[in-house]
């Protein structure tokens, strides 16, 4: 999980989703929103729809690897996912700021699973789902706060999580116990699982995936090989999945013997 570089939108596209956010907006207050937020989301999230084709694009663009879950990087991306749960936060349910590629590993766990940091007391407060039938009672608001989960369009996710490279590849959290970093780190490694074990296995191939990559480079390059082939190496490694892979060799070369030897001779790697 890694910072994502975020392309903008089409005008048109922007007002499209103003247009859809006003027509949810119109259905009435907060539980009237909550309990139409579904189909509205449904009715324009396709295939066909214009905007969603251009917003479906875009975060395709924002992925590390071919359509990468932008959580995990491991698996395919396909749902558009919303940071702050649409069903919490029917506001926010077309707002492209709130979008994500998300893979169902990652989803499904997640669902409406969501925490703030309470604006007074600044204790995490888990914000509880709304019941799914309306039985006609009035739904709360969540509470005004900032979020617990990390989000890779804003944060930096190895500012927080450090991911064990001569281990078994997991995440353990970079920063200090006790402090509102650190609860960020652990509830977003729990929520989204992101240490489930099919991941250890993925991560650790795409380590040897880079370093053989990484070798072949520095093969090519002292025997003076074609620009155009290098370039291809180097490309092939920025375009990969599991991008957090390459961030922790680059990060912790100087740790690791073979790593160190390679970007010695290598050096501009590390600004791939």
């Amino acid at each position: 999980m890694i910072r994502l570089t975020v392309p903008t939108l089409q005008p048109g596209t922007i007002d499209l989703l103003k247009q859809y956010q006003q027509e949810l907006t119109a259905v009435g207050d907060y539980t009237a929103q909550v309990r139409s937020v579904e189909a509205k989301f449904n009715k324009y999230n396709t295939r066909t729809n214009a905007a969603f084709s251009e917003v479906r694009a875009r975060l395709v663009d924002m992925c590390c690897g071919a359509i990468r879950c932008h959580y995990c990087e491991d698996s395919e991306g396909d749902s558009v996912e919303h940071h702050a749960p649409k069903s919490l936060y029917p506001n926010l349910c077309f707002d492209w700021d709130n979008f994500l590629y998300a893979c169902t590993s990652c989803n499904r766990p997640k669902r409406t699973q969501y925490a703030v940091f309470d604006a007074i007391t600044s204790a995490v407060i888990h914000v509880p789902g709304h019941p799914r039938k309306s039985d006609g009672e009035q739904l709360a608001p969540p509470p005004a706060g900032v979020p617990v989960l990390l989000n890779p369009r804003i944060d930096n996710p190895l500012d927080y999580l450090f991911l064990d490279i001569q281990g078994r590849f997991e995440f353990s959290i970079f920063v200090q116990p006790g402090t509102s970093a650190y609860e960020r780190a652990e509830y977003t490694r729990n929520t989204l699982r992101l240490n489930r074990p099919a991941l250890y296995q993925a991560r650790e191939a795409a380590y040897t995936s880079f370093r053989t990559a990484l070798e072949n480079y520095v093969s090519l390059k002292n025997a003076n090989g074609p620009q155009h082939q290098l370039v291809k190496i180097q490309q092939v490694i920025q375009r990969a999945h599991h991008q957090t892979v390459w961030q922790e060799m680059k990060r912790q070369h100087n740790k690791i013997p073979e790593l160190a030897t390679l970007f010695a001779q290598a050096p501009e790697a590390l600004g791939w």
